[in-house]
C-alpha cells in the first residue's frame, strides 16, 4: 500500500507541442521537472496517476476553449518524454478535474492513497479543480511548483496561492518531492 501517489495531469501534445490547438509554451517548459518527478516516484514506488483529457464532442468545455484533445486523437496522448509506462495508471477525463464522472478517488483510496502530489498544467484550471476535489475527498494536497504551470506566470502564482490558501495544499519543488519520496 502507498500513502502517496503523483497525479500528471493533462501533459498531452494538445497543450505542449507547438502543433496543438491549445500550446502552452510553459508545458514544454515544466517537462524536465514532471519526469524528474516521475523517475523518483518510479524509483521508489509510488503510484502514477496520468489525468488526460479525452473529450467528446458533446463535451460543454468545448464551448469554452474549443475543440481539443478530442478521444482517441494525437493531441489527447502524453507526451513521448513523459509517456506512461506499463505500472502507470491512465484516467481519461472530460472535465477539468480528474475525479469527476472518474473512478479515480476509488483507485487511489484502494491503494490507500492518503497524499497526492500534483503535477501539469494547467496550474489555475485542471490542476486547481482536481486539488479541490482531491481536498473534499480527504487527500493532502502537495503541489509541485516547479512541475506544474499554466499560460503566464501571473496566472501560475495566483494558482499556487490560490491552492495554498483555499485547500491548504502543501507547495513543493521537484527537488523536494523526490526526497519526500524517499522517506
Amino acid at each position: 500500500m502507498a500513502d502517496k501517489a503523483v497525479l500528471v495531469i493533462d501533459m498531452l501534445n494538445d497543450f505542449a507541442n507547438l502543433k496543438g490547438k491549445l500550446y502552452c509554451a510553459t508545458a514544454k517548459q515544466v517537462i524536465p521537472k514532471i519526469k524528474q518527478v516521475v523517475d523518483a516516484a518510479r524509483a521508489h514506488g509510488i503510484p502514477l496517476f496520468y489525468l488526460n483529457d479525452a473529450h467528446e464532442k458533446s463535451d460543454r468545455e468545448l464551448q469554452i476553449w474549443g475543440s481539443h484533445a478530442m478521444k482517441g486523437t494525437w493531441e489527447a496522448q502524453v507526451l513521448a518524454e513523459l509517456a506512461p509506462q506499463s505500472e502507470s495508471e491512465i484516467v481519461e477525463k472530460r472535465w477539468y478535474s480528474g475525479f469527476t464522472d472518474t473512478d479515480l478517488d476509488a483507485r487511489l483510496k484502494k491503494l490507500g492513497v492518503r497524499a497526492v502530489y500534483i503535477t501539469g498544467m494547467h496550474t489555475n484550471i485542471c490542476d486547481r479543480h482536481t486539488s479541490y476535489d482531491a481536498f473534499k475527498s480527504g487527500y493532502d494536497v502537495i503541489v509541485i511548483s516547479d512541475a506544474t504551470g499554466t499560460f503566464t506566470p501571473e496566472e501560475h502564482k495566483t494558482g499556487l496561492n490560490y491552492l495554498k490558501q483555499m485547500y491548504a495544499a502543501k507547495i513543493v519543488t521537484a527537488e523536494e518531492a523526490a526526497k519526500e519520496f524517499a522517506e
